[in-house]
């Protein structure tokens, strides 16, 4: 990746949109993706040059996915969170990624083959296997970067919470995590009682500080908005974070072109420059506004 973080956001793109290499499967996906992933990779390098001093640095995807991403809208095809980490300078001294889907481990271990042992792509749950193949492969006492980043609302609370509990000493993990806003916004109907399935689905995904029951009342008696649940729900996993010890969490909202929300991106940091680079990458990273579309 070149050097200087503080290109135009637009350019983080090209750095990582490739041609179709043949390997299936591959992650069919929508416009706004193109933020997150363009995120990332404006993140990773800054983050980078900031373990150097630490000798090691290391870089957990969670649900990692094919390692190749269609974007349906624009024929795109963009290298995936693995592949992206991998590509990244300074580079990290080990990339772990894992996926429930065997079709998706053997089709990202054929894309990211070429950068040998740095490289390991386990088959495995991450709300079960995670924190004990971080255990196998993260060293406790370097600083890594960790990607949670599920379809919908699986992502359990206590996953989140031994990913961060791994790190020991005076800093944590950081954390990237996708919050499907839209998607739990769905699960708690106004006119309906919340069906069984999707209680229990929320009660694993929320930490116990959300209150996210709490909200979903106000909003079904009108005392709040559906715009207002949606950022207090947002507020709940953030005050999570903060309470399993962060000193720094920052939510970005992804939107459709068309305005639109669809998810959060949540970053969680214990490092001043952790939190000013991020903020900065969130405030400029806007890949879909179509005035920076013009230079792709």
């Amino acid at each position: 990746m070149p050097p200087n973080r503080r290109r135009p956001s637009q350019e983080f793109i090209k750095d990582i949109t490739v041609v179709d290499d043949g390997i299936r499967p591959v992650r069919h996906a929508h416009d706004w993706t193109r933020d997150k992933l363009g995120i990332l990779t404006s993140y990773l390098g800054a983050y980078g040059r900031a373990c150097q001093r630490a000798g090691e640095f290391y870089f957990v995807d969670a649900m990692a996915g094919p390692g190749l991403y269609r974007i349906e809208e624009t024929g795109e095809w963009l290298l995936g969170s693995t592949p992206i980490a991998l590509k990244s300078a300074p580079p990290f001294a080990q990339c772990l990624a894992m996926d429930v889907d065997e079709r998706n481990v053997l089709a990202l271990r054929r894309r990211i083959d070429q950068f040998g042992p740095r490289a390991t792509v386990l088959q495995g749950d991450a709300n079960s296997d995670l924190v004990g193949a971080m255990g196998e492969f993260v060293p406790r006492n370097r600083p890594s970067f960790i990607l949670l980043d599920p379809e919908g609302a699986e992502l359990h609370w206590e996953t989140v919470r031994g990913v961060a509990a791994h790190r020991q000493g005076a800093l944590k993990s950081e954390l990237l995590i996708l919050f499907a806003t839209e998607g739990v916004n769905r699960m708690l109907p106004v006119e309906a009682d919340i069906e069984l399935h999707n209680e229990m689905a929320l009660n694993i995904l929320f930490p116990p500080q959300s209150r996210w029951r709490e909200t979903w009342q106000r909003r079904r008696s009108g005392e709040i908005s559906p715009a207002e649940a949606r950022v207090e729900y947002v507020a709940g996993y953030v005050r999570g974070l903060e309470a399993a010890g962060y000193a720094s969490v920052l939510p970005r909202e992804i939107r459709r072109p068309n305005g639109s929300l669809v998810y959060h991106l949540i970053f969680a940091s214990d490092h001043p420059a952790g939190e000013r680079i991020m903020r900065d990458v969130f405030g400029t990273m806007n890949p879909n506004d179509p005035q920076q579309r013009l230079f792709l």
